[in-house]
């Protein structure tokens, strides 16, 4: 009798176990649907939400997503309309400034702002300090401008020729309106599959899982667009107050806003290159060590904001971690699969946290421990 229910779950299984072994043996040509499956999967869990909302109102499934799409399509589009001509062009204006001969005014500032604020004692040290760093930075400075300036000009011709991106944000806009509208049946279709003796169990998982991811999503897209504006803002109060001007305000704050979806990273990729744009630009007043102070002031007001309000009221519905448990994944994602990997870390690790802190309670509640 064993025996016979072992191969009715075996074969009950072989419905995604198999799939799952192609994909496996074939993973050079279906890792990258597979991951286009994966960002489907953790947008649905964003919209789902909006959806069910709205189908409480008008009681039809399809019309409900078709309608939130329908308005994020809008929202988006707006959005993209009005802030993309400002941000293209100040990424193609900028393309000025990455030379050598911004790097030669960049160390020569850098140490009129280091020798005016050091006492008249530490000023040869200073200086030779700086000779020493000369050649090294040289190198470092050639390397990274080397590569900006690949990236930024061949940005626009790549977006035109590799279709692939616009097709693949097109599949994966698709699958995830699938997963809004149809995912109670593959969730239906799975737990299927699960022995009696774990069912209440693996639903109770998924359900807490799901939620959670989606808590987590939906904070982190909405903490991003609140550092980005307002780094924008900030930066804009600090020139009209200041005689500080620096260009490309609305390409820093996005830069802050985007770089903010890895923890603790936005503020701080806003405001390396704002100093860096201070140094380099004509200013109307001599460059100052207490200009910069101002500009650190500003994006640490923003990490203050994000720390006391927008984070605690944006991510109380998502799993609570440990800053240094977060720092420790990000580090390990970024070591794994680069800015990807510093992307995703945290969400990961949310899950697995979630699965394991479940799965202990419900086999203790059904009696498996």
């Amino acid at each position: 009798m064993k025996r016979t229910g072992l191969v009715v779950v075996v074969v009950q299984n072989l419905v995604w176990v198999l799939p799952l072994g192609f994909v496996i043996y074939l993973w050079e040509y279906t890792a990258s649907m597979l991951f286009m499956l994966i960002i489907s999967l953790l947008l649905a869990s964003v919209i789902r939400p909006l959806v069910s909302l709205l189908e409480m109102v008008i009681a039809k499934r399809l019309i409900s997503t078709i309608a939130v799409y329908a308005g994020l399509f809008l929202l988006v589009g707006y959005g993209l309309n009005k802030l993309w001509p400002i941000v293209y062009d100040e990424a193609v204006s900028i393309q000025t400034y990455f030379n050598m001969e911004t790097f030669t005014e960049l160390r020569e500032k850098s140490e009129d702002l280091a020798i005016g604020f050091l006492p008249e004692s530490m000023h040869d040290q200073t200086r030779d300090v700086f000779k020493g760093f000369d050649t090294r930075l040289n190198d470092i400075w050639g390397v990274v401008v080397t590569n900006i300036q690949s990236s930024l000009s061949h940005a626009g011709s790549l977006a035109m020729s590799v279709g692939s991106i616009l097709i693949s944000t097109l599949f994966i806009i698709v699958f995830s309106f699938f997963f809004v509208l149809e995912g109670h049946l593959y969730r239906k279709s799975f737990v299927a599959m699960i022995p009696n003796a774990y069912f209440e169990m693996t639903l109770h998982i998924m359900d807490k899982a799901t939620a959670s991811l989606g808590a987590y999503i939906r904070g982190q897209l909405l903490a991003a667009s609140a550092i980005g504006i307002l780094s924008i803002t900030g930066l804009f109060i600090l020139q009209a107050i200041t005689p500080i001007q620096i260009p490309y305000t609305v390409l820093i704050g996005t830069v802050a806003g985007v770089g903010n979806l890895i923890p603790f990273v936005g503020p701080v990729m806003g405001m390396i290159p704002a100093i860096i744009v201070y140094l380099v630009t004509e200013q109307p007043d001599s460059v100052q060590f207490l200009h910069i102070v101002f500009i650190i002031l500003t994006f640490a007001s923003v990490q203050v904001l994000d720390n006391l309000f927008i984070s605690p009221m944006i991510m109380s519905g998502s799993i609570g971690l440990h800053p240094m448990v977060i720092i420790i994944a990000v580090t390990i994602g970024g070591s794994i699969a680069g800015p990807v990997g510093m992307l995703f870390s945290v969400p990961i690790l949310s899950m697995v946290i979630v699965i394991v802190t479940e799965l202990r309670w419900g086999l203790r509640r059904y009696g498996h421990m």
